[in-house]
């Protein structure tokens, strides 16, 4: 972690581009993408500490960043959706809801997301919304069902 931090302080500053918002095309957005890396390691050092809510507020401050960043092809991901494991993390800290909300908002931006959907489902079962819950199953159904592996988490690199 540490060192992605010193190897953040060495990069300029992404320039600005038109047309649109955020860092365009013509910029990679290096910064907000290394932001985002140290915040997820950050969130994945805390959940191995057991701290959860400090966990859940890097997740979220980083899929700010991420939401921010503009919108490119292909698009500006780390090694999966992070609203997806701010999820999981809610999962755990009982905050069904919250959860619930981070899903949708992924499931948005990445319709048919099948760890979504799973994780969507535990939400809102949890949270004693049995029909929705149960739509939300049936979609993840449908998105995996020529899959070879099974999952039983909306975020691997934490739950791992």
């Amino acid at each position: 972690l540490d060192l992605v931090k010193e190897a953040m302080a060495s990069l300029p500053p992404d320039l600005m581009t038109r047309p649109g918002q955020g860092v365009g095309i013509y910029s990679p957005g290096y910064n907000d993408l290394g932001r985002m890396a140290v915040l997820v390691a950050q969130a994945r050092l805390h959940a191995l500490q057991g701290r959860w809510q400090e966990a859940a507020a890097a997740l979220a401050t980083a899929a700010e960043v991420e939401a921010q960043m503009g919108y490119v092809e292909p698009p500006r991901l780390l090694h999966q959706p992070l609203l997806q494991c701010l999820g999981w993390v809610q999962l755990h800290l009982g905050q069904y809801d919250q959860a619930a909300e981070a899903y949708r908002k992924d499931l948005a931006h990445h319709p048919g997301n099948a760890w979504s959907l799973m994780g969507l489902s535990q939400a809102l079962m949890h949270s004693g919304h049995s029909k929705e819950a149960a739509d939300a199953q049936r979609g993840f159904q449908r998105a995996w069902k020529h899959a070879d592996q099974q999952i039983t988490t909306s975020c691997p690199a934490f739950a791992a």
